[in-house]
């Protein structure tokens, strides 16, 4: 800086100051102009110096500590800025900030305050600090920052990647068209400082700023000892990552970080001065999802004292082992928990639930549920239950892919979809067609349910087990019972029935007429309580529409129509 420039600056005011970064700005002026003055105190030489105190002044003793006002040792680093406009006075006035969330159309549609970037401009076209630079391509260059030219000590390091492309202003202007380039800066940034600083990678800090001090798109890179601003650090490989994974993720992201920041937009309300406090994105995000799952754990405690509350040894006596009636076979979503539906306790429903409540016969995990239930728990009943507005359903209808291993469970309820095409595209609006399907997919399954060798067994072996078709909808809350085809068990396809030989017979072998016989009784048996298993609900269902009492009476009328039942009188003789 010229010297007499700055002795012919004559200061009006201070602006701003930081205690943190020693820092002063003064307002002034300069032959008539406007200007501005940033006094900075540089750090101290990193070695030993030859120290003169003449002027020293104690201010301070106690014990073994003294305190003392020096008039030396640390330099000034001095920037002047002239002529400055209103914009530059904005920028490094001190001022409140309020917090507002930045939208992709709050940055385009709002005025945004630009200073002015001839200077950047004089470095792309080579007029100024042309031996400052230190890579370049067609694309963008890299230079040494002001502040790093002065210093010998890669302490303070800090170079800048500037693309030749005018027209992305800040990383809000990114997209998929950009990738390439970022990488390339990426690349060559890091290669330049191995080779010219012999500085390791791991070392060394690469990011953007948002916001940035100037509105044309800039990379830093700076030595991973600076402390900078995290709160506007954003690295570049976060960023590259980001439009990878959505080509407008800048363009419909809400920005709001923590930095104090000089006015930016001229908004048409009765504000007529917003300045920004913005925080990180993805550290607002944090915050509110461990709020989220903190909430969780309090309900668990909140969970626990009601039920004390009820009952003192609720939880021992659940600790003594359960005894369910039932299988649930439900889907993941949500919306649909089980026993908050049916208002059971833990203990009393074993539920497995998956993607849109597929019975696929080749999932181990589910077979292993089912298994476990029937020949353990000893359940006599199976639910399958479906719901309307489920996001799988509607994505089996669909052709968009979803991905991976989710295509392929889809095509469990897609099998569906085709067999049944006429029935669901007859609805016209959405919602009623992936009802239509969820119902008929309940329906699907629990015939797959019917095929399963364990439920099979279990009618065999002379534990019956009943299978039921159940359609949560969302909308109202109320479970619809599907009203399923009562005869399933007996016209179950001779392909997927299956005869059972019992552990002796299979010792045996079949050595004579009279073992053959033998083998065909569990069959009869398996008839009779499938037969068994429709009359019963049939009957049940009947007497229930007329009575609400589940009492003595019911059961014997119920046990009376069964015994006079040409099947049963068979089949006991």
């Amino acid at each position: 800086m010229n010297s007499d420039l700055l002795q012919q600056f004559r200061p009006s005011q201070v602006i701003n100051w930081d205690d943190n970064t020693k820092r002063l700005i003064l307002l002034g002026s300069l032959n008539d102009q406007c200007g501005i003055l940033i006094l900075q105190k540089k750090p101290f030489e990193k070695e030993v110096q030859q120290l003169a105190f003449d002027q020293a002044v104690q201010y301070f003793h106690n014990d073994i500590y003294t305190k003392y006002n020096c008039q030396m040792l640390s330099d000034i680093d001095c920037e002047l800025i002239c002529p400055a406009n209103q914009v530059h006075i904005d920028k490094y006035s001190k001022s409140d900030s309020v917090i507002i969330e930045e939208t992709y159309d709050m940055y385009k549609q709002s005025q945004i305050i630009q200073m002015p970037l001839d200077w950047v401009y004089n470095i792309l076209e080579k007029k100024k600090e042309v031996e400052n630079i230190v890579f370049e391509n067609q694309t963008f260059l890299i230079l040494k920052d002001y502040v790093f030219v002065n210093s010998q000590s890669l302490d303070d390091l800090h170079l800048l990647a500037l693309p030749f492309q005018r027209d992305i202003k800040s990383l809000r202007d990114l997209n998929q068209d950009h990738v390439a380039m970022l990488e390339e800066m990426y690349t060559e940034g890091l290669k330049i400082i191995s080779e010219k600083y012999q500085l390791e990678s791991k070392f060394v800090k690469v990011f953007v700023h948002y916001l940035p001090s100037f509105y044309h798109f800039h990379v830093h890179f700076t030595h991973s000892s600076q402390m900078g601003q995290a709160f506007r650090d954003i690295p570049l490989l976060q960023v590259i990552q980001n439009i990878k994974l959505k080509s407008n993720y800048y363009q419909s992201q809400e920005l709001i970080r923590p930095d104090l920041t000089y006015e930016f937009y001229k908004l048409n309300h009765n504000i007529q001065k917003i300045f920004i406090l913005m925080q990180n994105k993805f550290v607002q995000k944090g915050i509110s999802e461990i709020q989220k799952y903190a909430k969780a754990l309090l309900g668990n405690k909140n969970y626990v004292q009601k039920k004390l509350a009820q009952d003192p040894d609720y939880f021992t006596k659940l600790a003594k082992g359960q005894n369910p009636k039932y299988l649930l076979i439900g889907c993941s979503d949500s919306r649909a928990p089980p026993n908050e539906l049916t208002e059971t306790d833990p203990g009393e429903i074993f539920i497995h639930r998956n993607i849109a409540n597929v019975v696929n016969m080749t999932d181990l995990n589910l077979n292993c549920v089912i298994q476990y239930a029937v020949e353990h728990l000893k359940v006599h009943n199976i639910i399958i239950m479906g719901h309307t507005y489920c996001g799988g359903v509607k994505a089996a209808m669909q052709q968009d892919s979803v991905g991976g291993l989710l295509d392929l469970w889809l095509n469990n309820i897609k099998h569906v979809y085709e067999k049944n095409q006429h029935l669901v595209n007859q609805f016209e609006n959405e919602n009623d067609r992936v009802a239509c399907l969820s119902s008929l997919n309940v329906r699907e399954q629990v015939l797959n349910m019917w095929k399963n060798p364990i439920v099979q067994k279990s009618w065999e072996v002379g534990h019956p087990v009943m299978v039921h078709g159940w359609l949560f909808r969302v909308e109202t809350g109320y479970i619809e019972e599907l009203q399923l085809d009562e005869n399933i068990p007996e016209s179950l396809s001779d392909v997927f029935r299956l005869n059972f030989k019992s552990a002796q017979q299979t010792a045996q072998g079949q050595q004579s007429k009279q073992n053959d016989d033998q083998l065909a009784l569990p069959s009869l048996n398996s008839q009779k309580f499938q037969q068994m298993q429709s009359k019963l609900v049939t009957e049940f269902r009947k007497y229930s529409n007329h009575s609400q009492d589940c009492n003595h009476q019911m059961v014997n009328q119920i046990s009376g129509i069964l015994q006079n039942d040409p099947h049963f009188k068979k089949e006991n003789k």
